[in-house]
């Protein structure tokens, strides 16, 4: 049985989040071959650990010594506790801050069967393991320095959390403007495929009149030939020509076309005009808005490289493809 006073839970909640804090940025960083900064807090905390070690050991205390129940108490509440912080993380934030999608079992990318199964062995490695020398460093601490570490230990963590909650909502009203702005560009968008169509159209009634031109030609040169082989050779390179106006070289034959009357739309057509500079002005401020997050949004999406926004998806992954950028071009001035 565990007996312990407030201060020594608030301990405990410390040291195990600072546990998982070193296992998941060790873990992490050595997959990425480069150091990765883990956790939601800027702190070095995992709070999803701390609060894990302490509900497996509540778990666990009417089980003692019993082995298999002490292993599916730890797995089902941890496995809650996984659950309820996931879904309510992106309920709040947007952002599903881990993700569990591509396991064959799983429930909406928060839970699945190889991790629940992962928390009943580290309740069994926690409880009959490391929490004794845990325990240990725990009672090391004088009393009398027990309930003024927790406290100041308890107001940075509170500090911390509020400025990162502050961060996330932030970041979220962000991929909210993002996503507004991305359908705005759509509707843009559907105003200029009409016209382009309507460019395209002409280009391919061109490019149909220019592919006859060179049939006639042909057949011309093959009824003028008389047996010439040099014609011939010349009739059959035509030939060849034909059969190389595949529809991609029909399209960059368009390209070409429609940006060689550019400024004829600008000078007959200025409504029209005035949808494609709209168009592109508004492609320049999202890929500059982007571009507009500070150092703790970056930090928050450098710490979590699998995360993902099922709302906001594109708009998160331009949002993550700003960030590696910008590292980028940072690490390449550094060089």
């Amino acid at each position: 049985m565990y007996h312990y006073n407030v201060a020594e839970w608030i301990l405990l909640f410390f040291i195990y989040g600072f546990f998982g804090w070193i296992f998941e940025t060790t873990y992490v960083s050595l997959r990425k071959c480069k150091f990765v900064n883990r956790g939601f807090l800027r702190g070095p905390i995992l709070p999803i650990y701390a609060s894990g070690a302490i509900i497996m050991l509540f778990a666990s205390i009417p089980f003692q010594g019993n082995f298999v129940a002490i292993y599916f108490a730890g797995m089902i509440a941890a496995t809650l506790l996984e659950l309820v912080v996931g879904l309510a993380m992106e309920s709040i934030f947007k952002v599903k801050y881990w993700d569990y999608s591509n396991q064959k079992i799983q429930y909406k990318g928060v839970i699945c069967l190889s991790s629940s199964i992962a928390w009943g062995f580290l309740t069994l490695f926690l409880t009959e393991v490391i929490h004794k020398p845990v325990e240990h460093i725990l009672f090391s601490v004088p009393e009398i320095a027990q309930y003024p570490s927790a406290a100041l230990l308890s107001l940075i963590f509170a500090v911390d959390m509020v400025l990162s909650v502050r961060t996330a909502l932030d970041m979220r009203k962000m991929l909210e403007k993002m996503d507004k702005m991305r359908g705005d560009l759509k509707v843009m968008e559907s105003q200029l495929a009409a016209q382009i169509e309507e460019r395209i159209e002409n280009a391919e009634e061109k490019a149909d009149a220019m592919r006859t031109a060179v049939e006639r030609r042909v057949t011309a040169m093959k009824e003028n030939a008389e047996g010439r082989a040099e014609n011939v050779r010349e009739a059959m390179e035509e030939q060849k020509e034909i059969l190389r106006l595949s529809s991609m070289e029909i399209r960059v034959r368009i390209t070409e076309y429609m940006e060689q009357y550019r400024e004829e739309i600008k000078e007959n057509t200025p409504e029209k005009w005035t949808v494609y500079e709209a168009f592109r002005e508004k492609i320049a401020q999202y890929k500059e808005y982007t571009k507009s997050y500070d150092r703790m949004k970056a930090a928050i999406i450098k710490a979590h490289p699998s995360a993902i926004s099922v709302k906001y998806r594109e708009s998160y992954q331009d949002m993550k493809a700003a960030v590696e950028e910008k590292l980028h071009k940072k690490k390449n001035e550094e060089a």
